[in-house]
C-alpha cells in the first residue's frame, strides 16, 4: 500500500514541480490527483506553490515509511 501511495504522490509532485519551473503555469492534474490532494489536505484551498511544498513533504514521509516496511 505504501508503494502505491508513494508512486501516486511522486507522480503528482513531479507534475507540480515541472509546472512550477515553467514560470508558474497551471498544472493539468488528473481527477485522481485532485481527489488525492483534497483528501490529504481536507479540502483546503491552496495555491499551487503551497500544494507543491506540501506534496513534497508528503512524498518524503511516505518514502521513509516505505523503507521501514521493507
Amino acid at each position: 500500500m505504501y508503494k502505491q501511495l508513494e508512486q501516486l504522490i511522486t507522480l503528482t509532485g513531479n507534475d507540480l514541480n515541472l509546472v512550477s519551473r515553467r514560470f508558474g503555469q497551471r498544472a493539468d492534474l488528473t481527477s485522481e490527483q485532485l481527489e488525492m490532494l483534497r483528501i490529504l489536505y481536507n479540502y483546503e484551498t491552496l495555491s499551487q506553490y503551497d500544494l507543491t511544498m506540501k506534496i513534497n513533504k508528503e512524498q518524503s514521509i511516505v518514502s521513509r515509511r516505505s523503507l521501514i516496511h521493507i
